[in-house]
């Protein structure tokens, strides 16, 4: 039983010191969007391979403290693992204003951690549960947005621009190809009118070897080879 308990604690304390090594490394690649000529604005040393560390590090934990967690919406931290996307999340949470949000995070994470330690200590983590899920919106006057449900509707909405674009880009494309074919089908018939004109002038005049008569046989030579092109 001590042995377990050691074990579990261990388990946290490591999960605990890895956010640590992260949320610092996070917070260094944050302030490289922010300060001019910063060593982390394109990337970071640590800091990918951190996020790597961290998601092994959150799996070995008990599942009641990783449902804990998630609640705290320290799923934020488990998305990113490469230089694109830390590099669009950063751009997210600073044209957003977003970025104190992810302190508010780890300080919400770092105090769960030590109530997981006390109850492994007393030996009643198999009761977390009965632990009511926390409200962090019961003294604000309005609800504060997800971060995760943020980055969904800003998603949604790029694509819903998009779809908008690609129905526009069609619908203009399909009024010049009317326009194209109401044109077409009145230059085809000034086209017939002439050729119905000439040929009449052609059985008025009685020889074919005459200009018209050349004329004539030039369009409908024309015309025979249009229709196979």
């Amino acid at each position: 039983m001590e042995q377990q308990k050691e074990e579990l604690l261990n388990q946290v304390q490591e999960f605990n010191d890895t956010f640590d090594e992260y949320f610092k490394a996070f917070m260094e690649y944050l302030n490289g969007g922010i300060i001019k000529d910063s060593e982390y604005v394109l990337g970071h040393p640590t800091l990918f391979t951190l996020s790597n560390k961290l998601q092994v590090s959150y799996l070995q934990l008990p599942e009641s403290l990783q449902k804990r967690l998630l609640d705290l919406e320290f799923d934020v931290f488990l998305h990113c693992n490469n230089q694109i996307d830390f590099f669009s999340f950063r751009t997210f949470l600073l044209e957003k204003q977003r970025f104190h949000k992810t302190s508010t995070i780890a300080v919400r994470v770092d105090s769960e951690l030590n109530l997981a330690k006390m109850l492994i200590e007393s030996d009643i983590l198999g009761e977390y549960s009965k632990i009511p899920k926390r409200n962090f919106h019961f003294y604000r006057g309005q609800l504060q947005p997800m971060i995760m449900d943020e980055l969904r509707l800003e998603i949604e909405k790029d694509l819903q621009k998009q779809l908008e674009d690609e129905e526009k880009a069609v619908s203009e494309f399909e009024n010049d190809s009317e326009k194209n074919n109401d044109f077409n089908k009145d230059e085809i018939g000034f086209f017939n009118d002439a050729i119905e004109k000439l040929g009449k002038t052609e059985a008025m005049i009685g020889s074919a070897d005459g200009i018209v008569g050349k004329t004539l046989n030039l369009i409908n030579t024309v015309t025979s080879i249009g229709k196979f092109l």
